[in-house]
């Protein structure tokens, strides 16, 4: 296969992959309207997210301020993950997600076993290998 070809089909490919995520965006920004309730939009929202990143779960973790510490809102994850989920609390130096909340500066990690801030514990508690 000649050079041209194969560069060719590489152009498709990223083509038909961006197309797909403008599908997902623009599915998105419809069922702003569509969900009465944040929970449901968001839920959706989240597994939208977890479709386009070809990801396993898709977590939200936001800051509890009364309490100073990082904690989980929503999951793509099965219900019964999802409440072991809400039941932990990440101190805010603590973590990849601690280390993210306190530089403000989002991090893609790709395998976050080699990351010496991975904050296991939220792996025991949920029978949940992380991955990235």
């Amino acid at each position: 296969m000649s050079k041209k070809v194969k560069k060719k089909r590489g152009d498709d490919m990223e083509h038909s992959r961006e197309h797909q995520e403008l599908k997902y965006l623009w599915d998105i920004s419809q069922s702003l309207y569509q969900y009465l309730n944040v929970d449901d939009l968001l839920l959706h929202i989240i597994k939208q997210i977890t479709t386009v990143m070809y990801a396993e779960a898709t977590s939200v973790i936001l800051h509890d301020e009364e309490k100073d510490e990082l904690v989980f809102c929503w999951s793509s994850d099965i219900p019964e993950r999802l409440d072991k989920l809400e039941e932990i609390r990440i101190p805010l130096d603590h973590g990849i997600a601690g280390s993210v909340f306190n530089s403000g500066k989002a991090e893609i990690i790709l395998d976050v076993a080699q990351d010496p801030r991975h904050y296991s514990d939220v792996d025991s508690a949920t029978e949940f290998k992380t991955k990235s």
